[in-house]
């Protein structure tokens, strides 16, 4: 038998015609301890986490993979994402087991690119590379107000004044952050000039010469 509530049995012996008075027993099915784990769900750089097994009525906890602690509280150490699993004793019956997810990650990293040199009104393209979960772009260029900062791993800018800027990217996760400076120079653009209309007849031929610039097209 195998009753999942308590239960009363009545038993009565026969031999041939005759019975016997009858007889019981009561089988009391106890239920099992109720629990729960709670604790990190993510070990951050490998470091260590602490899981706890949640039930009042708990005598000794039974931790796997690895501790022998019958503790309800555990320090684990996860140098790869895995499971771990407890069950309960309350003196009487065994808990169903139960599990918790256990991820590592690592502190943001960062890897930022764009053209170090502009020029003024040009649109300066970056791009980045990162493990982070949000970015925080400043461009250094307080002028340019709202446009001087962007949360988009791929952004762009334009710099509408010559000097020398600061590009900032901070990058974050559940770890922590990781910051980024490095320098952008802007520079004044040239300013061509060319010589007054003129007028030719056709056949003949005229040399237009520019000037303000090291090369031109």
């Amino acid at each position: 038998i195998k009753p999942i509530v308590t239960t009363m049995y009545t038993v009565v012996a026969k031999n041939g015609s005759c019975s016997s008075v009858p007889d019981t027993v009561i089988v009391t099915v106890l239920q099992p301890p109720l629990f729960n784990l709670i604790g990190d769900s993510i070990s951050c750089n490998s470091s260590s986490v602490q899981l706890i097994a949640i039930c009042p009525t708990a005598q000794t906890t039974h931790w796997s993979p690895g501790s022998l602690s019958t503790n309800d509280t555990i320090t684990v150490s996860s140098n790869i994402p895995g499971y771990f699993s407890a069950y309960v004793f309350d003196g009487t019956c065994n808990s169903q087991p139960d599990s918790i997810w256990v991820d590592t990650l690592s502190s943001p990293t960062i890897s930022a690119n764009f053209i170090p040199l502009s020029c003024i009104n040009d649109t300066v393209q970056f791009s980045s590379i990162t493990n982070s979960t949000s970015l925080v772009w400043n461009f250094g260029h307080t002028a340019s107000g709202a446009s001087n900062t962007s949360n988009l791993s791929n952004p762009n800018h334009i710099y509408t004044s010559a000097g020398n800027f600061t590009i900032n990217l901070v990058a974050q996760n559940y770890c922590g952050s990781t910051s980024y400076a490095s320098p952008i120079t802007v520079k004044v653009g040239p300013q061509v000039q060319v010589p007054n209309d003129t007028t030719i007849c056709k056949g003949q031929s005229v040399n237009l010469i520019a000037a303000g610039g090291t090369n031109y097209v």
